[in-house]
């Protein structure tokens, strides 16, 4: 359908890949489970325990058990400040704030899709203003050839009417330009077909 400054939003948020990723993410963020995710902590950190124990009271684990208590107590102290994160609401509090940011990112997209529709607009407002220089250009041409006929202006005259006139046509040429270009980059951001 017709693209509008107040359908512009629905559909960026519809068919963006880029808001659409970033509202897969803060989904994902919202849907954890603190409760669950601190038992399953709480039993690894259990687990770890138990084979710490094991390995104390095992005489048999040598010079092995060093190295391998080493490892168990850094991942031990890994998991029991994941655990505390999550039981001082340290995790939460940064998962919301990534949430604050994935969200600002997303309107901040949504603004630049915005800003690109009003300048896309006022390209519009400009075209349609140098279509009537345009034609009123082409009106003075034809007076001042008709004056040239008569012997009533130089040469000189006629060929600066005429080179306003390409110059015209020159700005009409860019603007047609950037205003495809716009019109691409506004299509990509609402996921339309290019």
């Amino acid at each position: 359908g017709t693209v509008s400054f107040e359908n512009l939003e629905r559909r960026m948020r519809e068919n963006n890949l880029s808001l659409l990723a970033l509202e897969e993410n803060i989904l994902s963020i919202e849907s954890i489970d603190y409760e669950d995710m601190a038992e399953d902590y709480r039993e690894a950190l259990n687990q770890i325990a138990g084979i710490q124990w094991g390995m104390i009271t095992n005489p048999m684990m040598g010079g092995m058990g060093s190295i391998m208590a080493s490892s168990l107590d850094a991942q031990y102290d890994a998991l029991r400040d994941s655990f505390d994160a999550i039981k001082d609401g340290d995790l939460q509090q940064d998962n919301a704030d990534l949430v604050w940011q994935l969200e600002n990112t997303q309107n901040q997209l949504v603004v630049t899709g915005e800003a690109l529709y009003i300048v896309l607009a006022s390209v519009g407002i400009n075209e349609r203003a140098l279509d009537r220089t345009l034609a009123s250009t082409d009106r003075s041409i034809q007076e001042v050839e008709l004056r040239y006929q008569l012997g009533q202006v130089s040469a000189l005259a006629l060929e600066q009417a005429r080179a306003g006139r390409t110059a015209l046509i020159s700005s009409q040429q860019s603007l047609n330009m950037n205003k495809e270009n716009l019109e691409i980059q506004l299509k990509q951001m609402i996921g339309a077909d290019l």
